[in-house]
């Protein structure tokens, strides 16, 4: 089994990183390049010796880069399952999106990935904060190359059997979880409960709707049909906050519950912010659960970003983007510096992780 590269054990709390507000950007990241000069690549890749933290996605993350459909239908490379994100070294993420290049596009794609990486932070290095989420919009855009994104209609469309009465199609919500499920009775509590959560606008539009069919499993997951005419629906997932792995390996979380975290992670850390987010917990008290609109790629579509080359480079591209927009950019650009040094190192910490 795979494991994490092992932290310095400097972090015993995972706090989440602080852009700083001075020295200047040019002054980071000379503060990189002369970090590069104490600690090299290997020994960063390896051990997490850097210093340098963001807002870490985890292997779930690195695995649900997909398109999304955001504005006007476009499509964005994002990343849509950010439920285990935790502050913590960069290094955790890039050698995870590293190993999974390896695995399933191939070795020599892995220094594409790096260098996708090290443009995209380089890209927003110098920028203003409050215009990087704009500009990495941009770039992410460009590299799905057109392709059809995620989106609720898909989601509605291949997990919602239409007619008079629309049900939920229970063997595809099942294959969506790789799990078993079964019918849930008296979601209407929790759902008054989640309404409570929401803007006063999204509320009042929900309350517009009944629950036509629930299901959920024994992992604490439901996914609630919300419908007024036959085609006319809502399609809501609530998927049970819990602790997170990166914990063993970027330190414990201290900043509120994993609720909270989940929730802020959900708000902040995609470049396309899921629809409808709400919360709960169970009548019972026991299961804390975050809510949004349930999404999914059209039936028989598959995700075009162009030979294995170009998309080894746009997942480096869209995670670069992601740590940029949440730690010091400009000291890990200067960090990673020109040199393709960064990508043969990278290759040969996937093949020792």
């Amino acid at each position: 089994m795979n494991e994490m590269p092992q932290t310095t054990g400097r972090r015993e709390y995972a706090d989440p990183p602080r852009v700083p507000t001075g020295p200047p950007s040019t002054e980071r990241e000379h503060q990189g390049r002369l970090l590069r000069k104490e600690i090299d690549f290997a020994e960063a890749l390896d051990s997490a010796a850097t210093g340098i933290d963001v807002w870490l996605v985890g292997d779930a993350g690195v695995a649900s880069i997909m398109p999304v459909n955001g504005s006007a239908e476009v499509a964005v490379l994002d990343v849509t399952d950010v439920d285990d994100a935790l502050p913590g070294p960069w290094e955790l993420d890039i050698v995870a999106l590293a190993r999974r290049v390896s695995k399933h596009e191939g070795h020599r794609c892995v220094a594409d990935l790096a260098e996708g990486y090290r443009r995209s932070v380089t890209s927003l290095a110098h920028a203003p904060l409050h215009a990087r989420t704009e500009r990495a919009l941009g770039m992410a855009t460009r590299a799905t190359r057109d392709a059809v994104g995620a989106s609720a209609q898909a989601a509605a469309d291949r997990l919602v059997k239409a007619g008079e009465a629309p049900t939920l199609r229970h063997d595809r919500v099942a294959k969506r979880w790789d799990s078993s499920i079964v019918d849930i009775e008296g979601v209407e509590r929790e759902l008054a409960h989640y309404r409570e959560t929401v803007a006063e606008p999204m509320a009042q539009l929900i309350s517009h709707y009944e629950v036509a069919d629930a299901v959920g499993d024994d992992k604490g997951r439901l996914l609630v049909l919300l419908a007024r005419q036959p085609n006319d629906v809502i399609l809501l997932e609530a998927l049970p906050a819990t602790s997170t792995p990166l914990e063993e390996v970027a330190g414990g979380w201290r900043h509120g519950s994993d609720l909270q975290r989940v929730l802020f992670a959900r708000e902040s850390l995609p470049l396309i912010q899921p629809e409808m987010l709400g919360w709960t917990t169970s009548p019972e008290g026991d299961v804390a659960r975050a809510w949004a609109r349930a999404r999914a790629l059209p039936k028989g579509v598959k995700v075009d970003l162009g030979g294995r080359r170009r998309r080894a480079r746009a997942y480096g591209t869209l995670l670069g983007l992601l740590h940029a927009r949440t730690g010091d950019a400009a000291k890990l650009a200067g960090y990673l510096g020109l040199t393709p040094k960064f990508g043969s190192a990278l290759a040969a910490a996937a093949k020792r992780s």
